[in-house]
C-alpha cells in the first residue's frame, strides 16, 4: 500500500492552513500562490489557473489525496468578476479532478452551504441545490465537475468559517470585531442566519475522512459539516462585545436582506451522516472565537 501523500490547494488560506496543521505528521505538500509560504510546512508556489504548471506539480508529487480548498469565497467579488470566480471555482476544480484521476489520487473538494437557496432548512446532502448567487452557483458547478471525472471522491460542504486569522478580513466572522472596536456607528445584518464553524474542526473532519479512505481503500459521498449554534452577524458582533467587554451600542441591527449578490436566508446543514460516521466534533462558538481573537483586541 502506498504511503499517504496529501496535496492541499489554497494552503495559505484560513482553511488551508488548518488542513496543513491537521496533516503535519504525514507527507503533506501545500500549493500557495498569492501569499507567502507557511512556517514549517512544505509548500510550492503555483498558479492554479495555469493548467500546465498545476499538472506538473501534481505529477511530480504523486499524491494519494488532493484536498481542494482554494476558492474565491467572497460573494460580492464573485458577482463583480464572475468570469474570474468561475475560472477558479469551476474550471480549476475540473482540471484538478481530471489530473487526480490521471495520478490515481482521491479528491476531497470543499464546498459550501450557499449551494442551497436557504428557504427550506435543514438541508441533507441529498437535497437538490438551487444556489442564488454567482458564488453558490460556481461552487455547485465545481461539485458537478468533480463527479464528471471521478466516481470515487468526497465533497464536504461547510458554512461560514472562522479561526486563527492573520488579519481580521480573512473571515466574515472575525471581521465583525472591527465594527465592535472602531466605535463608528454601523448597521449590521440581523437577517441572515449563519452557523459559524471553526477551521480546525473542519480540518480534523478532513483528516478523519482521509484516514477512513486509506483504511478502506476508498470512500465516496457528499457530507455536511457545521457548527451547531446559529447567529446573525449582529448576534455575533453582540457576543464579541460581551466576550471582550466592549460597548456595542454604536451598532444597529438591520432586519433586511443584505444588498449585493443575493444571500440565502438560512442554509442550516443537516450533519446527521458525518455525525454517525463519528466525525462531527465542533467547539462552542464562544470558546473558539475568544481564543482566535484575544490577540487582536488591544
Amino acid at each position: 500500500k502506498k504511503m499517504a501523500k496529501i496535496l492541499v490547494t489554497g494552503a495559505s488560506g484560513l482553511l488551508g492552513r488548518a488542513v496543513m496543521r491537521a496533516f503535519q505528521d504525514v507527507d503533506v505538500l501545500g500549493i500557495v500562490y498569492s501569499r507567502p509560504s507557511i512556517e514549517g510546512s512544505k509548500t510550492v508556489k503555483c498558479d492554479l489557473k495555469d493548467e500546465k504548471a498545476l499538472r506538473k506539480v501534481i505529477q511530480d508529487y504523486q499524491p494519494t489525496t488532493i484536498i481542494h480548498c482554494a476558492a474565491e469565497r467572497r460573494p460580492d467579488v464573485c458577482a463583480n468578476d464572475s468570469s474570474s470566480a468561475i475560472d477558479l471555482n469551476v474550471r480549476v476544480t475540473e482540471d484538478i479532478a481530471r489530473i487526480s484521476k490521471e495520478v490515481g489520487a482521491w479528491m476531497l473538494y470543499i464546498s459550501t452551504d450557499y449551494v442551497f437557496n436557504g428557504e427550506n432548512p435543514p438541508y441533507k446532502p441529498s437535497d437538490d441545490p438551487s444556489p442564488l448567487s454567482v458564488y453558490g452557483r460556481s461552487k455547485w458547478e465545481g461539485e458537478q465537475a468533480v463527479w464528471k471525472h471521478i466516481t470515487c471522491a468526497g465533497i464536504l460542504r461547510v458554512p461560514v468559517l472562522y479561526g486563527p486569522v492573520e488579519k481580521l478580513e480573512e473571515s466574515a466572522v472575525t471581521v465583525l470585531l472591527k465594527n465592535v472596536l472602531d466605535k463608528k456607528p454601523a448597521t449590521i445584518d440581523d437577517w441572515q442566519i449563519r452557523y459559524p464553524t471553526h477551521v480546525d474542526d473542519v480540518a480534523l473532519a478532513c483528516r478523519k475522512l482521509c484516514d477512513r479512505k486509506d483504511k478502506h481503500c476508498g470512500v465516496t459521498g457528499t457530507w455536511h459539516f457545521s457548527g451547531k449554534e446559529k447567529f446573525t452577524k449582529y448576534g455575533m458582533a453582540k457576543l464579541l462585545g460581551e466576550i471582550f467587554k466592549k460597548d456595542v451600542s454604536h451598532l444597529t441591527p438591520d432586519p433586511n436582506p443584505p444588498s449585493g449578490d443575493k444571500r440565502p436566508h438560512d442554509c442550516h446543514l443537516d450533519t446527521t451522516i458525518i455525525n454517525v460516521m463519528g466525525f462531527l466534533k465542533t467547539r462552542p462558538f464562544i470558546d473558539g472565537v475568544r481564543s482566535c481573537l484575544q490577540d487582536h483586541v488591544q
